[in-house]
This record gives structure tokens, C-alpha cells and sequence, in this order.
């Protein structure tokens, strides 16, 4: 645009703002509103409603003369300002913003004090008139009409959930956990969905570590050692390392002091138990500013993977977490930094240890008064095995 035609134009809006009052001679002649309605309109005058869609903005020649440059602009400015007010009529029905009503013959601002009480209507009743009626009313025949739409949009929704649940059952369940159709109220699949989820732990161990904080609350610390000691060896069992962590040697020793003279002897010896090489000092572990160290004991999983460049560290327990806590959230967040794949701990794939549990219940079962079923049990046994290879 020539420099000349773009100072005309900021030129004529400063005008438009600073001097609205501005009335064109052509007011006169246009004959179909009142001089009051046009002398409002001011420049907006120029705008030929009919040649303008109403939710676009006006293409510009680029020949354009300053007044069509003008026309453009106001046009824009006419749009802005009607999306504006309807953002702010929603904005009024959506929040109910206080207005001055009348109640009770008198006019008073909704809400500013009980004599002036308006029901407020928000969120979902605001945006459902069938709903806001019986709010702001709620007689019976409101309520009722509420109530059969509600019943559509309950009946819709439960459609909508049926929908889902049946084309679940037509592909392979892909989330992280068991499907109610292989579920028994032994909970037998979840246990064995458990099992799984441990060997494919197992296959991430070597870059696994978890540092188990201690120290700072000796009254959880010194209760619960057993609770903590199975933690110990769950993470010690699936292949990763663990180690207890101190903030000084001090610390260390007078939690070692307390074992010493511990009144239940089955804790002391729990805590002997574990080799000293497990029980280090690192005063910056308490420092790491990414992690409030508020109370102890404190499960921090560190995951450490050099070739493929991904590491990363997440407290995955804290005080009284028990040990299938911990290792769901060891599990979650290998899932959450992209180590494991969530479908790879869907229960649909735990078949091989359903083999294993069927294999179990026979090695249990003593077959009293049942010789027929003791003969026929080693062939079952040889059957499961082979399936179980494939």
C-alpha cells in the first residue's frame, strides 16, 4: 500500500474515534431512517449492508481509494465488535452475572442480599433451557418436563456407554489392565495379570534402581520396617537394585541404634539382615531440589537406559505405601515416560499363566476317593505343558 494512502487512512480513523459527531450531507437524501438513527451511524454510512455478508470480512482492490480503505476497516470493526458482544451475552448466561432485577417491587442488584435473592443458574443449567425453566421455577409441571428430558438424556448416554462396552469385546483389549470378561470372583486374572507385569519388569532390571530415603521420620521408619522391608525384596525379586539411603552417617547410626535395642526381635533381625553395602550415605539425595524430601521413608525409582537416551526419576512411595503400591507405580510410570507400551500389560495376554495356574491346581489337588480323576490327571499335565511351549 503507497505510504501516501496509508497515513490518509490512520488519518481518517483518528478522525472516526475523536470526532463520531461527524455528519455527511448525504444523510439527507437517503429518506428510509431518521436523522437520529443515520447521525448514530456516522461513517457507517458508507456501508452497503446488502452487497456485505455479514461473517466476512470485505476483500480489498488493490486500487482501493482511501474511502474504500475506510469501508473496509469499519467493516472489520463492526464484526469484532458484534463477536465481542456475544461472547459477552454467553459470558452473562454461562456465569450468571449479577444484574439489577426487581423483587418484591423493588430494584435491587440479584444476589446482593437475601430480600434480593434470584436463583443462580450455572453451568449446565445455563446452557439447557429446558433445565434453567425449572430451576427458576420449579413447579410441578417444570419439573416434569425436565424430568422426561433428562430420561432421553440419561437413555442416550447409557447408549453411548453400551456402545463402547460391545465393541470392546471386538478387538483385543488394548489398555493396561484386565477386562471385566476375564475376571472370576477369585480375582484370579487380576492375580495373574500381577504375575505378568513382573516379568515384563524383569526384562527392564538391569537399568532399574530404586533409592528407599530413610531417616527424617523415625517413627514411620522404625514401625513399619517390615512393610518396608518387603519392598525391599519385591524390587530385589523382579532383578532391579535397591538400597537405603541416609542423609549422614549420624542418621544411619542411630537408626541402626534403634534396631539394636528394638523390643520385637523379628524387625532387628530384618534390618541386620540387610547387607551394609544396601545402606549408604548421600547427603545431596536430600538436596535434589526436584524432589521435597518431606518425610521418609521415600521410594525414588531411577530408570537409566544409555542406548536408547532415556532416563528419567519419580518417587514411587512414601510412608506407609505397601509393596503392590510401590511396584504400581514403578508400572505406571514406565508406562507414563514411554518404557512400556500400555498394551503390553493388557490381562488378555496373561493366557500362559492361566496354563500355569490350571497346572498348579492339579499339582494341589489330592485326588482322595477319586482314582479315576488321579489316572487321568498326568496326561492333562502333559497336555498343559505342551500348549504352554507353544
Amino acid at each position: 500500500m503507497p505510504k501516501k494512502i496509508l497515513c490518509v487512512s490512520l488519518s481518517l480513523c483518528a478522525i472516526l474515534y475523536a470526532a463520531p459527531t461527524s455528519v455527511p450531507t448525504q444523510m439527507q437524501q437517503q429518506g428510509q431512517k431518521s436523522q437520529q438513527q443515520e447521525y448514530g451511524r456516522g461513517w457507517l454510512k458508507y456501508d452497503d449492508e446488502s452487497k456485505q455478508p455479514q461473517n466476512q470480512p470485505q476483500q480489498i482492490n488493490p486500487k482501493a481509494t482511501e474511502k474504500d480503505l475506510l469501508i473496509a476497516i469499519l467493516q472489520e470493526q463492526k464484526i469484532a465488535n458484534r463477536i465481542q458482544m456475544e461472547m459477552l451475552e454467553i459470558m452473562k448466561v454461562v456465569h450468571d452475572l449479577p444484574r439489577m432485577v426487581e423483587v418484591n417491587g423493588k430494584k435491587c442488584l440479584s444476589n446482593s442480599s437475601e430480600d434480593c435473592f434470584v436463583m443462580p443458574i450455572i453451568g449446565d443449567g445455563a446452557r439447557i433451557p429446558v433445565m434453567r425453566k425449572w430451576l427458576e421455577n420449579p413447579t410441578v409441571e417444570n419439573a416434569l418436563a425436565y424430568y422426561k428430558w433428562q430420561s432421553k438424556y440419561l437413555n442416550h448416554s447409557l447408549n453411548a456407554g453400551y456402545s463402547l462396552e460391545m465393541a470392546a469385546k471386538n478387538t483385543r483389549y488394548p489398555f493396561a489392565g484386565t477386562p471385566r470378561h476375564l475376571n472370576k470372583i477369585t480375582g484370579e486374572a487380576h492375580d495373574q495379570r500381577e504375575e505378568m507385569t513382573k516379568d515384563i519388569l524383569k526384562k527392564h532390571s538391569t537399568k532399574m534402581e530404586i533409592a528407599i530415603l530413610m531417616g527424617k521420620n523415625y517413627g514411620y521408619d522404625v514401625e513399619d520396617i517390615q512393610s518396608i522391608r518387603d519392598i525391599y525384596d519385591e524390587i530385589i525379586g523382579i532383578g532391579a537394585k535397591a538400597r537405603f539411603v541416609f542423609e549422614s552417617q549420624e542418621s544411619l547410626n542411630r537408626f541402626n541404634e534403634f534396631h539394636k535395642n528394638a523390643i520385637n526381635l523379628d524387625a532387628a533381625k530384618l534390618w541386620e539382615s540387610i547387607p551394609d553395602t544396601q545402606k549408604v550415605i548421600s547427603p545431596n539425595t536430600f538436596k535434589d531440589t526436584k524432589i521435597d524430601t518431606y518425610m521418609t521413608p521415600m521410594y525414588i525409582f531411577r530408570y537409566l537406559d544409555i542406548k536408547n537416551n532415556k532416563s528419567f526419576n519419580q518417587v514411587v512411595g512414601i510412608g506407609r505405601d505397601n509393596k503392590d503400591t510401590v511396584i504400581k507405580s514403578i508400572t505406571r510410570s514406565m508406562i507414563l515416560f514411554g518404557v512400556i507400551k500400555p498394551e503390553e500389560l493388557a490381562g488378555t495376554h496373561a493366557q500362559k499363566y492361566q496354563t500355569d495356574y490350571l497346572l498348579r491346581q492339579i499339582d494341589d489337588r489330592s485326588f482322595l476317593n477319586d482314582e479315576e480323576e488321579k489316572k487321568r490327571a498326568p496326561a492333562m499335565k502333559e497336555l498343559l505343558k505342551k500348549e504352554r511351549q507353544q
